[in-house]
């Protein structure tokens, strides 16, 4: 459902799936430092693991009122954004962060 409901805004209102954080956040500066970081829909923040290996990496979570949470984790724990935060990489997923006032539904 989400993205569908991301696909009919792209044909209804011109809408980008996919774009860079400062298309989102476009007063932050660190966003627009960013080079493989992306928004995906309006909720999404998805962060490419672009090296072999590593087992942390350090994203950057712009600031949102109501913070940011990973996505399909068991872990609730709310991140403010502002700054970088450590999170742990495996090697059948990629870190993606959700609004934490987002509900999404992929199934």
């Amino acid at each position: 459902p989400y993205i569908l409901e991301c696909a009919e805004r792209v044909s209804r209102e011109n809408y980008t799936m996919m774009r860079p954080l400062v298309f989102d956040f476009p007063t932050d500066d660190e966003a627009l430092r960013q080079q493989t970081e992306y928004m995906f829909g309006p909720s999404l923040l998805v962060c490419p693991v672009t090296e072999p290996g590593i087992t942390t990496m350090s994203v950057y979570l712009p600031r949102y009122e109501a913070g940011w949470k990973l996505f399909d984790s068991q872990d609730e724990k709310i991140y403010r954004g502002g700054g970088y935060v450590d999170v742990p990489v495996f090697t059948d997923r990629i870190p993606v962060f959700v609004k934490a006032d987002h509900n999404i539904n992929v199934k």
